[in-house]
């Protein structure tokens, strides 16, 4: 096939979750399909990070936004349309204008949009187009407003009634829709949703059970990102200290990208470190004996879950971090929700290598037999197939209801 792929971030580096799916959706493709990429970028991209996608890409357009209109268009936007805060900031008028010369250029089977906020784009292209949202948005933010104070949680509540109203609509208007986790298809209830799982780079996150540091803790992600922030301050405030007194040499190692200033303070409670972005995420989790997941709002699939499993170490999660997943509990993972629950989980895997071991191997062979990258694209090209037979199908209808009957 040859795929029109358009993200409104450049995919590489990976730091955001859409970017890492994006990413690797475009790497696997590659393989046996044409890609070219339409990226909007808020950023400069650099020589290097460009490389990188011409590798997968036969083609690679990027698209500046933002500027210092941005501001003005923003409000222009906010009182005369009902579009989501984050979809007026990518609807600029150069970024439709780049695919549509780029589609004029070449005939393509079919246009891969990522998130909504690249919907304005080609909402009136002639061709089958496949939205890949990640998860349900309204849901995730509705589900992360209770946890932000005043007034951010009027912002939160604004966005969410327009984002409610506008992901519906695409999921309608566009040829099919796609989601990581079947919690959030049910919650856009629209027949031409599809459930294709994030995945993990399995080469890359080697499983590695063995050699782990003693009585370490460790919780990955974008800790910039709202959830992320909410479920460290709530492990560190409410589940720690209850690890502490149980083990007192205990340590909780906080990695990843972009740390607010409220996890930065975390750093103030014993045995609490913020070590902030890394190179290599993948070397960070060979050294705990223990990764948790203990978010209690957001949606979709924690990345930060399938990289830990993939790499041997045992989990133990909220049962929200585990929806997208779907681990067996006692199996592949350990769930609790109570703060001494959770506490008292973790201090009995600390002193249980046995059990540490038998989780890590099932937890690998769950990622390996259903959530690598290749599989992911094995899937994402039948949604692609059934959204051209869908969309060749709609299109023959209209045509014989257009053409005029000859009478006798």
């Amino acid at each position: 096939m040859n795929i029109c792929f358009v993200t409104p971030r450049f995919p590489y580096p990976v730091t955001k979750g859409d970017q890492l799916r994006a990413y690797h959706q475009i790497r696997c493709l590659s393989r046996r399909h044409a890609v070219t990429l339409v990226a909007a970028s808020s950023v400069s991209v650099d020589a290097a990070a460009r490389a990188e996608m011409e590798r997968w890409c036969e083609r690679v357009e990027i698209v500046p936004v933002g500027g210092r209109q941005l501001p003005l268009r923003m409000i222009k936007g906010m009182v005369l349309s009902d579009l989501p805060l984050q979809v007026l900031f990518y609807a600029a008028t150069n970024w439709r204008t780049r695919l549509a010369e780029v589609l004029l250029a070449k005939q393509y089977d079919v246009v891969h949009l990522s998130l909504i906020r690249s919907a304005p784009t080609a909402w009136d292209v002639a061709l089958p187009i496949v939205v890949d949202l990640v998860d349900a948005l309204e849901r995730s933010i509705l589900s992360r407003s209770s946890r932000v104070p005043m007034p951010m949680r009027l912002a939160y509540d604004f966005e969410r009634n327009r984002v409610a109203r506008y992901e519906v609509e695409v999921c309608r208007r566009f040829s099919a829709a796609v989601v990581c986790a079947q919690a959030d298809a049910d919650a856009l209830d629209t027949p031409n949703v599809a459930v294709v799982h994030s995945a993990v780079d399995t080469d890359r996150f080697a499983f590695a059970p063995e050699g782990r540091e003693e009585n370490l803790v460790m919780m990955t992600g974008n800790l910039g990102y709202e959830p992320n922030i909410d479920a460290a301050e709530w492990f560190v405030q409410e589940v720690w200290p209850h690890i502490r007194r149980a083990v007192p040499e205990a340590r909780f190692r906080l990695v990843g990208a972009r740390p607010a200033p409220r996890v930065h303070r975390l750093a103030r409670y014993p045995g609490v470190e913020v070590v902030g972005p890394v190179g290599d995420m993948s070397s960070y989790l060979r050294t705990p004996r223990v990764a948790v997941c203990p978010m209690r709002c957001g949606s979709g699939i924690q990345t930060k879950l399938l990289e830990a499993m993939a790499s041997g170490v045992p989990v133990v999660s909220t049962p929200l971090g585990n929806e997208g997943v779907g681990a067996k509990h006692d199996y592949e993972i350990l769930t609790a929700q109570e703060p001494e629950t959770f506490a008292g989980t973790i201090v009995g895997l600390l002193g249980d290598q046995e059990r540490c071991l038998r989780l890590a191997k099932a937890a690998r062979a769950l990622v390996e037999r259903e959530f690598s990258w290749e599989l992911h694209a094995r899937r994402f090209e039948a949604v692609y197939a059934n959204a051209i037979a869908t969309y060749n199908h709609v299109s023959s209808a209209a045509d014989q209801l257009r053409t005029p009957r000859s009478s006798n």
